[in-house]
């Protein structure tokens, strides 16, 4: 559910009539939303539809809507089922059943709308504060809201206001940025281009797509974060469902709100990578003394403490003879609030609002947030700069930067889009997209400590 561009739009409360949702499809999703989740299901149900309209394609929002349409169809249902009935007539039992059958389907279509109907309306019945900021199923898990501090000593990092810039410019002109480099994207990448560029003199200008957020002001619920700091408020997907990507969207980009493990490439991939994708060199020494440095200025340590559910895995696997080890990460005087996915309002988290980016901002980078990049400028073959656009009092404006080196570090599903808008071609463009996959393990130690069992 993914659509061309970033939308930094908040979500906010649920609105009382989503956009192109009729009263019977809302109907439809509240009874879906209940099945999964009882309580609070008409709230969520508009939350969906908002989230739907906000964040996701045009096309599959149309298709989600015409399966509500089956769902209530007698004549669709006895199409499917062979039975004349409408979902939401079926008691709780029922619609368990109904929503297993398309969880289970044949027909790949009716699978994906059970995955992302489930995904979306489990997520909101659980990231959702409600409107008293509370959420009773949280505190039915015995998980305990407890604020952060906020730290005292925040990144120095000032966005680069274009409004005085903009007062100078006559009728839609666009407003111009001259400098050596423009970096487009401010995550791992970025950042520490733009600090190494900047350290060494350059002029340097670091456009992101997303806001800038102060760490003071750092989402302190799951809803909040993803709405404000991830790419498509969290919502981006593959158009079947079968496949969440979640991607920072803010200045920091996936710094922001990754978990701090820190992995070093393993010797074979960086062999891998030398032999077979001709990156020469990146098995050797040089990158030993890059990898040092990134570890030095990200101040990659061991971790303060481990965890029962961390120490309970370290056992099992030790008693099945896989190797194991506690993870080195980029967090200093942190290990027990667990919302590294929110930002960090303590600032312990070594992200590029607190290494590369700070950096670069004190040498000089100026970072303009909320500024997509629609593509490359190339002229004779050669880039001079990107078109982006930025809203400057709730006016839209177009912004050029022209600098003589482009670096594109707009993150992997990012990247390509802007280079193919630019006429950059390439037969691989876009293509061999790897994933980090993440999976839930359950398990249990038996007391003796000789038999590992898990899921």
């Amino acid at each position: 559910m993914s659509s061309p561009e970033p939308l930094q739009r908040p979500l906010g409360p649920p609105t009382p009539d989503p956009k192109g949702w009729s009263r019977r499809e809302l109907d439809t999703l509240t009874a879906i939303a209940d099945t999964f989740v009882a309580g609070d299901a008409p709230r969520r149900a508009r939350l969906a539809a908002d989230a739907l309209n906000l964040a996701a394609d045009p096309d599959q929002v149309l298709q989600l809507r015409l399966v509500m349409r089956a769902f209530d169809s007698r004549l669709a249902n006895l199409l499917l089922t062979g039975r004349a009935v409408r979902f939401r007539s079926l008691d709780l039992a029922g619609r368990e059943r109904y929503l297993l059958a398309w969880a289970t389907s044949r027909i790949a279509q009716r699978r994906s709308a059970y995955h992302g109907l489930k995904r979306l309306l489990t997520f909101f019945a659980y990231a959702d504060p409600g409107v008293d900021g509370e959420n009773p199923r949280l505190a039915a898990t015995g998980y305990e809201h407890r604020p952060e501090p906020v730290t005292t000593d925040p990144t120095p990092i000032q966005p680069h206001d274009l409004a005085p810039l903009a007062t100078t410019i006559r009728g839609d002109d666009p407003i111009v940025l001259e400098a050596d480099v423009v970096v487009v994207g401010s995550g791992a990448g970025g950042g520490v281009v733009a600090a190494d560029l900047a350290r060494a003199g350059r002029s340097v200008v670091v456009l992101e797509a997303g806001p800038f957020v102060p760490e003071q002001d750092m989402p302190q619920d799951e809803l909040a974060a993803f709405d404000r700091l991830y790419l498509n408020h969290g919502l981006n997907v593959s158009w079947d469902a079968s496949i969440l990507t979640l991607v920072g969207g803010a200045v920091g980009g996936g710094t922001l709100v990754n978990w701090l493990t820190c992995v070093a490439p393993p010797e074979a991939v960086r062999h891998g990578w030398a032999t077979r994708h001709g990156v020469a060199g990146f098995d050797g020494p040089g990158v030993d003394a890059d990898i040092e440095a990134i570890e030095r200025e990200l101040g990659v340590r061991e971790p303060p403490n481990v965890p029962p559910k961390d120490q309970l895995i370290i056992r099992g696997a030790t008693v099945l003879g896989h190797e194991v080890g506690e993870t080195r990460r980029n967090g200093v005087d942190c290990g027990d609030c667990g919302r590294c996915a929110f930002g960090c309002r303590r600032g312990a988290k070594q992200s590029g609002l607190r290494a590369h980016l700070a950096e670069a901002w004190r040498h000089g980078a100026r970072i303009v947030p909320d500024a997509p990049v629609e593509r490359v400028i190339v002229e004779d073959g050669t880039a001079t700069g990107v078109d982006a656009s930025v809203v400057l009092d709730g006016r839209p404006r177009r912004l050029i930067v022209r600098a003589p080196a482009v670096v594109v570090a707009a993150g992997t599903l990012r990247t390509p889009v802007v280079l193919l808008r630019s006429g950059v071609g390439h037969p691989a463009m876009g293509r061999h997209l790897r994933l980090h996959p993440v999976s839930i393990l359950a398990a249990f130690l038996d007391e003796d400590v000789t038999m590992w069992r898990g899921t």
